[in-house]
């Protein structure tokens, strides 16, 4: 199969993680490390295609961000139906990461992760979920 070529945009800082891990012996090449990452992004998100899933989804962001404390909290009532708990966790003075459990409806899901990807302060989500039958 042949590749296509494509133009993506690295934050500096995280420009910068990639060169210091390289440096440390570890062969790194960016464009292995974006392919990878997306077959692992695929990967994770493959089970909200159709049925049911359960699972966490870690949130960590920036708690100095304006609103996001009250922007995350109202959308996890936007998605009630699917939201069980969730953890706070602190990781230091302006960090934090939420966990929460999930479980229903995959394209709703999948609708709830989209929608914490778009929130300005947020810095990862990482779901891990499992299709359940119901």
């Amino acid at each position: 199969m042949k590749g296509v070529k494509v133009g993506v945009y690295i934050p500096a800082d995280i420009y910068e993680e990639i060169l210091e891990f390289s440096s440390k012996g570890e062969k790194t090449c960016l464009s292995r490390l974006v392919q990878e990452s997306l077959r692992a992004y695929i990967y994770v998100n493959q089970p909200l295609r159709e049925g049911n899933a359960v699972g966490t989804i870690n949130v960590v962001y920036n708690h100095e961000k304006k609103n996001i404390d009250s922007q995350l909290t109202d959308l996890q009532h936007e998605f009630l139906e699917i939201v069980v708990s969730t953890l706070h966790i602190h990781l230091d003075e302006k960090t934090c990461m939420l966990n929460i459990i999930v479980k229903g409806e995959g394209k709703r899901i999948s609708e709830f992760i989209n929608k914490l990807r778009m929130l300005k302060g947020v810095l990862l989500v990482n779901p891990t979920l499992f299709k359940i039958k119901e």
